[in-house]
């Protein structure tokens, strides 16, 4: 199992073109880049109606990639994707399946699929099980055996700082924030 990778630039052509030649791919990038071109729509990674959420950058995909949440697909530049390659090789043999990664060559590319400067590096993921709240509670008895993930953050006064660290903390499984 390996990435499987595809070029920004085609897949934005063949959607702006409506090329028919080669249809199953047209259906194939436009379902790729959609998760992405919404949050451009709608302002935000929401995953409710979809199941899915949006990680940003690079650090935050390594991890994404090392744990046992189920990656989606990847939306990088080509010079962090040199950086995450040998990360998506041993996600690809653990879960043993291939993953899509859309390859963009600069940050302006990016910029003009999400509509805001993305740090060169996006994830979809699939959105982990909430816990129901009785349960986490009980579980917060035995903190370190119970293995929970809490983000707490202290006096955060950039509005985009802290929904980037919501959507990361969503993206990696965080119960509580």
């Amino acid at each position: 199992m390996a990435a499987i990778l595809h070029a920004v630039e085609t897949l934005v052509v063949e959607e702006r073109q409506g090329v028919a030649a080669e249809e199953n791919k047209l259906r194939r990038g436009n379902t790729l880049l959609r998760v992405y071109t919404d949050l451009k729509q709608n302002g935000a990674a929401d995953g409710s109606r979809s199941g899915l959420c949006v990680a940003e950058g690079p650090e935050t995909l390594r991890l994404l990639l090392r744990s046992e949440l189920e990656v989606v697909s990847l939306f990088v530049k080509r010079s962090i994707w040199l950086r995450l390659e040998k990360d998506v090789g041993m996600y690809c043999a653990r879960k043993g399946r291939n993953l899509d990664v859309i390859l963009s060559s600069g940050s302006k590319d990016l910029t003009a699929v999400v509509g805001y400067k993305a740090r060169g590096a996006l994830a979809c993921a699939k959105i982990p099980q909430a816990t129901p709240v009785k349960e986490f509670l009980r579980g917060l008895g035995n903190l370190a055996a119970a293995r929970r993930r809490i983000l707490a953050i202290d006096s955060s006064n950039n509005v985009d700082n802290l929904g980037s660290m919501v959507r990361t903390a969503r993206a990696l499984g965080v119960e509580a924030i």
